[in-house]
């Protein structure tokens, strides 16, 4: 969805995903996609920056990634961590971010929601990008009843593809 999003405001998009992720990632509307496990992924992000790297770093992974996601970014630029799939990032050093004079923040989108009555044009605008870009859509790995979110949660660590719901009224 951020690809999208950031694709329909007519950004230039440098996508990351790894081997059956990257059409997805190309069909949501990025530029350039880099496959994580076939390429070097600091040497390909400068190849298509002609040198000079992202002005955005969005990090969902955390502790793995980080030490790449800054060496991506063009000077003055800001790397924004909004997921520990990997854990937490570790604690940062100022000197670190010092020679490209970038920024490091973390996004909890809960502050930027001020209440319930905003979820529906938030709502409303997702599915007229995913309208617009089907491809925002991932596949559904499996459906769960909530009496088996146990089985939802083996589904979510056996690293299935696309996301698995757990519905109550199942």
């Amino acid at each position: 969805m951020l690809v999208a999003i950031l694709a329909d405001q007519e950004v230039n998009v440098v996508g990351i995903a790894s081997d059956q992720r990257v059409d997805a990632v190309r069909a949501a509307g990025a530029i350039h996609v880099i496959n994580r496990t076939a390429d070097n992924v600091c040497e390909a992000v400068r190849a298509h920056t002609d040198g000079r790297g992202v002005a955005a770093v969005f990090d969902p992974i955390g502790a793995s990634t980080y030490e790449i996601s800054l060496q991506l970014l063009a000077p003055r630029g800001c790397l924004i961590n909004y997921g520990e799939l990997s854990g937490p990032v570790p604690a940062i050093s100022l000197h670190q971010l010092f020679p490209g004079s970038v920024f490091v923040t973390k996004y909890n989108g809960m502050h930027w929601v001020a209440g319930l009555h905003e979820f529906a044009g938030l709502i409303s605008d997702a599915l007229t990008l995913a309208a617009k870009r089907p491809a925002v859509i991932c596949d559904i790995a499996g459906r769960f009843p909530l009496n088996r979110v146990i089985d939802a949660y083996r589904a979510l660590e056996s690293d299935h593809h696309g996301k698995v719901l757990v519905l109550p009224n199942l």
